[in-house]
């Protein structure tokens, strides 16, 4: 109980955090945050051995789902189903009903099918340093997104891969496409990539990929390779990686 009252506690504390930022109109700090929350949450439900209950897990479930609709609510004002920021503060009182031996019902009223919606969908790919990469050089004929910067295209913040250290073990994400439901609707998107603790504070500098400047049916095309600048053995156990899509619609 002393475990789960600890993580309750911290998750209290990361939605306050959210939706402060929120409230403020600091949109992609609110939904960094959002997002960063799912994933812990995520994380301690799929724990072993388990933390939580069955129904308590369906009530992380649900509080995930909605994150994940503020979170898109957020990051697409004409989407079809939308959460309030209101409703959003309610998560509080679920949260903490995680230590109660006879929880309430859950708070929000969630549209039909919100628990099977997820984030935008993100084709990751980790590369082990020493593994042999298989880079495919095609260049598909695909539409260039609509860009209302005078065609500025900043290069990114994207750092080289470290040099090898004997025994240590390099790592790289690759980031090749994001699904978005209006994918045309972004100007200038990019991807800001954050790996952080369980706490999250950031472990390493974030780094920024170049404006996508192409897409293919609802995705925006990367092809990125963000090089993690600390080798595996010097990371924390408990870290996440967080790609934020940021940019203009």
């Amino acid at each position: 109980m002393g475990d789960r009252g600890k993580l309750v506690t911290r998750w209290q504390t990361s939605l306050r955090k959210g939706t402060d930022f929120d409230s403020w109109g600091q949109v992609v700090e609110a939904v960094e945050e959002y997002q960063m929350l799912e994933r812990q949450l995520n994380k301690e439900m799929n724990a072993k051995p388990p933390v939580f209950s069955e129904s308590q897990k369906k009530t992380l479930q649900q509080i995930m789902a909605c994150l994940n609709l503020r979170a898109e609510t957020l990051q697409s004002p004409s989407a079809t189903d939308e959460l309030s920021l209101e409703e959003l503060k309610k998560l509080d009182k679920a949260l903490q009903d995680l230590l109660s031996s006879s929880p309430s019902e859950f708070p929000v009223d969630l549209p039909a099918g919100a628990l099977r919606t997820r984030s935008p969908k993100m084709n990751l790919d980790i590369d082990i340093e020493g593994e042999e990469d298989e880079e495919d050089e095609e260049e598909d004929a695909m539409p260039q997104l609509q860009s209302k910067s005078q065609n500025i295209k900043p290069t990114g913040t994207l750092l080289p891969r470290i040099a090898h250290e004997p025994g240590t073990t390099g790592l790289s994400i690759h980031l090749e496409k994001i699904g978005l439901k209006d994918s045309t609707s972004y100007l200038d998107p990019f991807i800001t990539v954050s790996v952080k603790d369980m706490a999250g504070v950031d472990v390493m500098k974030s780094q920024d990929t170049p404006v996508a400047t192409k897409r293919e049916d609802q995705y925006v095309i990367y092809k990125s390779n963000v090089e993690l600048q600390k080798p595996l053995e010097k990371l924390p156990k408990d870290i996440g990686s967080l790609p934020t899509l940021k940019g203009k619609s």
